[in-house]
């Protein structure tokens, strides 16, 4: 190609717009999300929180290096979502994404320095399943994130679930600002008291141990509370309390049996945590008896995730949330009431609890003796057995018509699961019609509960190592697999639903 005089200057003008555009585009941070539901952009709640921060707040992810699949994309996916923060977010937001190296490698002593700053956030390493040339193995990987702002830090300590990541984080931001402003604007600290006698020392050491390493334990808790926790130590009889253990309380003394010269004489002892702040007061007692029926003493790092759970109730942050207890309904704290009739299949709540109590404020009704406050924001209803009395239904009917939300989980059938006969066979379950008295309370709301049961062959699929390694897959039928094709993105609250 040959230019002659004037027609080469558009060629040249046009290769240097074309060139001076990439560099700005380099320069520029431009993001265009053209996704059709804007499933890779920012929501303006996360906007708003990222962008009004007034502290620093740092989110630290720490991922192996190489992770296989379904974890391959998850670096990918939480480098774009942070950058979308970051972008949006004032001076006081920043990000950083720390490879810690395969095993190999931490094993000849690379990437140390990684691995100990994980353990520092409280990250540690968790287990996955990898096929492998047909083969199924275990890895050992992190995929943990830690989030720091001012002195406090939260973490997700395994991110296997991508799909709601936006909601996780920006839950997480607006909640440590929350309890910052609370422990700040608070005018007293959380009291927490070890009572235990000098007569519980002869049981071992570490009764002698024990106060010192709670005042440890509250010590590194009180770097993310603001200092607001106050450590104290004291013999409940020497301090004339003990009356006051058991009866305000609840604490029961242990026996204790002393020689003396003349025999043997039984005197009390007393182990307990208290935790006060003005109205509030929870206690727990220390000793807990065994499986063969001994004695032991709780260990510290449970007493320190006691201390750390109660805290977190008391500075109240989150919505109050009621639950219902009683008639056959499992319990938040694994316990079961023996006079209802209890499945084989009975849930149990501890992971529900867990990651409800992350965004609310989880209050236990007992609804045979409590009433029902009118402050809750919902109060859940989870699958009960036996019949409720009609004076229990009124009262949560009349929660819902005083405005109140209804969470309801309820199943038409009692499954019992059979055990297997002493000749190894395998008899079928068991399915009873459940009548509650809410079947009755719905109908009234146009609302009718069908005695069905639905089985799918589109379902889970649970999958078990027999003892002779190979992998056995068992459909469970009643737990049906729900496929993007099915899920409908015309209602507002279904469309990003990946």
């Amino acid at each position: 190609m040959k230019f002659t005089g004037h027609k080469w200057i558009p060629f040249i003008l046009t290769i240097a717009v074309i060139v001076l555009l990439n560099v700005a585009v380099s320069t520029v941070p431009f993001r265009a999300d053209l996704t059709h539901n804007r499933a890779y952009s920012l929501s303006q709640a996360s906007k708003n929180a990222v962008s009004t921060l007034e502290e620093p707040f740092t989110i630290k992810a720490f991922l192996s290096q190489s992770l296989s699949p379904p974890y391959n994309n998850t670096e990918q996916i939480l480098r774009d979502l942070l950058e979308e923060y970051a972008l949006a977010g004032n001076r006081y937001f920043n990000y950083s994404i720390v490879t810690i190296p395969t095993k190999e490698e931490l094993e000849s002593g690379k990437g140390a320095d990684a691995e100990d700053e994980a353990t520092k956030y409280r990250i540690y390493p968790i287990q996955i399943q990898t096929i492998e040339q047909d083969e199924v193995k275990l890895q050992s990987v992190y995929m943990g994130v830690a989030f720091i702002h001012g002195d406090m830090i939260e973490t997700i300590p395994a991110l296997t679930n991508t799909s709601n990541l936006e909601y996780q984080i920006t839950g997480l931001i607006n909640e440590m600002g929350k309890k910052i402003s609370v422990l700040l604007s608070m005018t007293e600290d959380i009291q927490v008291t070890l009572y235990l006698s000098e007569n519980m020392n002869a049981l071992g050491a570490s009764f002698a141990d024990l106060a010192g390493e709670l005042k440890t334990a509250v010590g590194e808790l009180n770097e993310q509370y603001y200092g607001r926790l106050d450590f104290d130590s004291r013999d409940p009889i020497a301090a004339g309390e003990a009356d006051i253990l058991e009866s305000e309380y609840g604490i029961s003394p242990l026996t204790l049996t002393r020689r003396t010269a003349t025999g043997q004489e039984n005197e009390p002892g007393y182990a307990a945590l208290v935790m006060t702040h003005g109205d509030d007061r929870y206690a727990t007692e220390l000793m807990s008896r065994g499986i063969f029926g001994s004695w032991q003493l709780r260990d510290v790092s449970s007493l320190r995730q006691t201390i750390e759970d109660v805290t977190e109730a008391i500075i109240g942050t989150n919505k109050e949330i009621g639950f219902a207890s009683g008639y056959g309904m499992p319990a938040l704290d694994g316990q079961t009431d023996s006079q209802f009739p209890v499945t084989s299949l009975t849930p149990d709540l501890a992971n529900f609890d867990s990651l409800m109590s992350r965004e609310y404020e989880l209050k236990e009704i007992a609804l045979a003796t409590d009433e029902i406050p009118e402050g809750l924001s919902c109060l859940i209803v989870a699958g009960p057995t036996a019949e409720i009395p009609e004076y229990d239904l009124f009262k949560i009917d009349q929660f819902l018509m005083k405005g109140g939300s209804l969470a309801l989980f309820l199943d038409s059938h009692s499954v019992f699961m059979p055990q297997t006969t002493q000749y190894g066979q395998q008899q079928q379950p068991a399915y009873i019609p459940r009548n509650t008295g809410l079947e009755e309370m719905l109908a009234h709301y146009g609302v009718d509960l069908e005695k069905a049961y639905v089985l799918d062959e589109q379902c889970f699929i649970q999958r078990q190592r027999a003892a002779s390694g190979s992998i056995v897959e068992t459909p469970v039928y009643y737990a049906p697999v729900i496929k993007d094709e099915r899920i409908s993105d015309e209602l507002a609250f279904l469309e990003n639903i990946p």
